[in-house]
């Protein structure tokens, strides 16, 4: 909430892709970045200034069911 001056009223149930990456194909880019060590990625705050930050993306399973997840944690830089 912070960092992209998003509440959760404006948040939940929206892909994060639609809310912090500008520009096309920022799905397939957040993709490529699991497992990966932070980049620093140019992002979107809610009140449209770009801001760059540390991105780190994790795959993590969320059950036994195999059901899986990408869990994406961004800092200031």
């Amino acid at each position: 909430r912070h960092l992209f001056a998003y509440d959760a009223s404006q948040a939940v149930g929206r892909r994060l892709a639609d809310l912090i990456h500008p520009g096309e194909g920022a799905q397939s880019a957040m993709a490529s970045e699991a497992g990966t060590d932070a980049l620093a990625v140019l992002c979107r705050r809610q009140d449209g200034v770009l801001i760059y930050a540390n991105c780190k993306v994790s795959a993590v399973a969320l059950d036994q069911s195999g059901t899986r997840g990408l869990l994406h944690c961004y800092a200031d830089i």
